[in-house]
């Protein structure tokens, strides 16, 4: 089983679309049973398992390597995707106030929020620790993507984690229908220092994947990465068969149980 680290901002809706066109319903985007839990757990799992017999990848924001998920599958593979810090962060208060969450010209405040510094290391460490992510990286998780080297990434992914079969595909879904808050906040020299300020642990953890990590990735695979790279495909059409049966089974089963579970619980 693999077990994507979806870190916001990251093209995770990418990753996501191109796990469930692959898996269909073996693939499961997870919420944890309990809403409060921050978590995804093996219990969590366990009665995931229950749902999908056949489960072969997950994927969520809930998703950490610090959890206990191998308790429950000893051979699980975390695999997860690395942004540049200032870009991504940046990004994500874009997107927050494009949908509404915040109001335009909160960025001083909204970067004060310990849940937006930082969140790299802490989705990987589970608090502002680098060392600490750097360790799970390296023991941990069995593929790092960059973003910045998208395609070849994909290319990589599917030998990495074992799945040959496992089509790299375009597909760049959820990108911001304008970038102006974004490059106003660059612009802005006050502004921009607050952002290296809120993200020196991820430009640090960024740094070590994009330098050391990802290299040895490549060495390792001894893959001819020009010609793989060469075969990502385009985009599956909107729904395939196997995106159909990933649809289904969500909306008829998984999230019937999971809403039933959270109502009896609470």
């Amino acid at each position: 089983m693999i077990a994507f680290i979806h870190i916001k901002k990251t093209a995770g809706n990418s990753l996501k679309y191109l796990l469930r066109s692959h898996f269909g319903a073996a693939h499961c985007d997870v919420k944890p049973w309990q809403k409060k839990d921050a978590v995804y757990s093996a219990a969590h799992l366990k009665q995931l398992m229950r749902v999908y017999p056949w489960l072969q990848s997950i994927a969520g924001h809930t998703i950490a390597p610090h959890s206990d998920l191998r308790d429950q599958v000893p051979n699980l593979k975390y695999f997860t995707f690395l942004r540049e810090p200032i870009r991504r962060c940046v990004s994500e208060y874009q997107y927050y106030v494009l949908r509404g969450r915040y109001q335009p010209n909160t960025f001083s405040s909204w970067i004060q929020d310990p849940r937006y510094r930082n969140v790299q290391v802490q989705a990987l460490a589970g608090k502002e620790d680098l060392d600490a992510a750097i360790t799970r990286l390296e023991e941990d998780v069995a593929f790092l993507g960059l973003i910045e080297r998208f395609d070849e990434s994909l290319a990589l992914m599917g030998p990495m984690l074992g799945i040959p079969t496992l089509e790299p595909r375009e597909s760049r879904l959820n990108t911001a229908s304008s970038n102006d808050i974004r490059d106003a906040v660059l612009a802005d020299p006050e502004t921009r220092q607050a952002l290296e300020d809120a993200n020196q642990l991820d430009v640090q953890l960024y740094r070590y994947a994009r330098d050391v990590v990802y290299p040895r990735q490549l060495e390792r695979m001894d893959i001819d990465m020009e010609k793989l790279t060469g075969a990502v495909k385009p985009a599956w059409p909107r729904y395939n068969m196997r995106y159909a049966t990933y649809k289904v089974y969500r909306h008829a089963v998984y999230k019937p149980a999971l809403y039933c579970h959270r109502m009896t619980a609470s």
